[in-house]
């Protein structure tokens, strides 16, 4: 007789990380018109996307820091990639090239006027990202220290 398929002690949160990684994973957007190539409009359940109110009992730094560790790798990887493409293709890996390397490339949907420049690397508006995460972290962690964090 099973109870569970999978039982961890203390296990809050179970991560399906290739999710978290913006223009890799993330939840699908329909914002009523078709998207541009095969590029998906996704949310990605991490900052500064979305507030991760999933990660319940979970101090605001590890929101934070889960959030910071994915864009991170996602821009590793990225640029792995972004480095391969040009020293195979002698061209730039833009975001409207991506169908090339991605079957089902995604970007991080950011509301309805607010674009991309196709031919921009997506490492680079990971980059960007980054910057605006870490812009959030004395605001965010702020509130943990005033004992907001529940």
């Amino acid at each position: 007789e099973v109870d569970c398929a999978y039982f961890i002690p203390r296990l809050r949160v179970w991560f399906n990380e290739g999710k978290l990684y913006p223009f890799f994973g993330g939840d699908a957007v329909w914002r009523d018109y078709t998207p541009e190539r095969n590029m998906i409009p996704s949310v990605n359940l991490i900052l500064p996307y979305a507030s991760p109110t999933y990660m319940k009992g979970t101090s605001k730094s590890a929101m934070f820091e889960v959030s910071k560790t994915a864009i991170e790798n996602a821009i590793t990887i990225l640029r792995a990639i972004e480095d391969k493409y040009q020293e195979k293709n002698d061209r730039m890996l833009t975001v409207a090239r991506l169908g090339e390397v991605m079957t089902y490339p995604r970007y991080p949907d950011k509301g309805r006027y607010i674009g991309y420049d196709m031919n921009q690397k997506a490492s680079e508006y990971l980059a960007l990202d980054l910057e605006n995460l870490n812009r959030l972290r004395k605001m965010y962690m702020a509130k943990e220290n005033c004992g907001e964090d529940q």
